[in-house]
């Protein structure tokens, strides 16, 4: 199974490929363009290459580097870190500086003022509200209706984003070259075969467990290869929730409860009490035997 030769893969993604600096590029040819690009949404149409290219998902701009694309604006990445500090985007900035434009909370002024002509969202959670406040600044790529927010395949957001950069054979060869090097790394340790994997963050002393559609997980899918189901994973988690060692905010109440937690400490702390003791129940209530399956409610 592909788990942490997933993660280490994945690096490969940009390594193998500021101010009012454009997104430096090699000189691309128009022929690409216009392209229009569905998504959640509705279409958003690029005329020409793009040259001043804005990030607001919290990986886009990733991907924009393993293009050879250098964003004059990204958005902060999880736990503060700064883009130019991850080891695998140093060469490919090579001193640019982007701009931060947001962290938890996207920054439309300054975004603005980069006078973007692309703005990447595909990894990004974007409300409808706030797609149509990016709109109007420039053409807008969000995520697809497809898979829930966070959960485009990191193959199609490869695809998506050489598109709308007018790189498409280039993304093309990144994801082939992504993929051979997964490949080599499941021959090189065969003893990665059936694994499986949680992947988690932590922060102020909790943990939380990322969603089965993460891209940073894609979860559901790699456990279909091995020998741990989704129904073992939620049995787990409800019993190390009951045990007080993990806290699991479902996808559509992280972003409200992570506000509540900085600003509002104590009712955080109740609500998180709270959690605990309907998951001990739960974990109670949904004991199954060695043979026996039961959805969880």
């Amino acid at each position: 199974m592909r788990t942490a030769a997933i993660a280490a893969a994945l690096a490969l993604l940009v390594a193998g490929c500021g101010d009012e600096q454009e997104s430096e590029q090699p000189a691309q040819t128009n022929d690409a363009f216009p392209v229009s690009i569905e998504h959640k949404f509705g279409t958003t149409t690029v005329e020409q290459t793009p040259k001043r290219v804005v990030t607001v998902g919290f990986n886009d701009q990733d991907f924009a580097l393993a293009l050879g694309v250098k964003p004059v604006g990204v958005r902060q990445f999880q736990g503060g870190i700064d883009i130019t500090k991850r080891p695998w985007a140093q060469h490919q900035l090579n001193g640019a500086q982007p701009q931060i434009i947001g962290a938890e909370e996207l920054e439309f002024e300054k975004i603005a003022a980069l006078r973007p002509d692309l703005i990447l969202a595909v990894y990004s959670g974007l409300s409808k509200r706030d797609y149509g406040t990016l709109s109007k600044i420039a053409p807008t790529v969000a995520q697809s209706d497809q898979y829930p927010d966070y959960g485009v395949p990191w193959e199609e957001q490869a695809e998506v984003s050489s598109r709308a950069l007018g790189r498409a054979q280039q993304g093309d060869e990144v994801v082939d070259d992504v993929e051979s090097e997964i490949a080599g790394v499941r021959r090189e340790h065969p003893e990665f075969e059936g694994s499986s994997l949680v992947l988690a963050s932590a922060s102020a002393g909790s943990i939380y467990v990322f969603g089965p559609q993460d891209l940073r997980t894609r979860a559901a899918a790699l456990m279909d290869e091995s020998k741990y189901s989704a129904t073992d994973v939620a049995h787990d988690m409800l019993r190390f929730a009951a045990g007080g060692r993990t806290y699991i905010p479902l996808p559509a109440t992280a972003r409200v409860l992570w506000r509540i937690k900085r600003w509002m400490p104590n009712i955080f702390l109740r609500l998180v009490t709270s959690f605990r003791e309907r998951a001990a129940a739960a974990a109670g209530e949904q004991r199954v035997g060695a043979s026996e399956t039961r959805p969880l409610r």
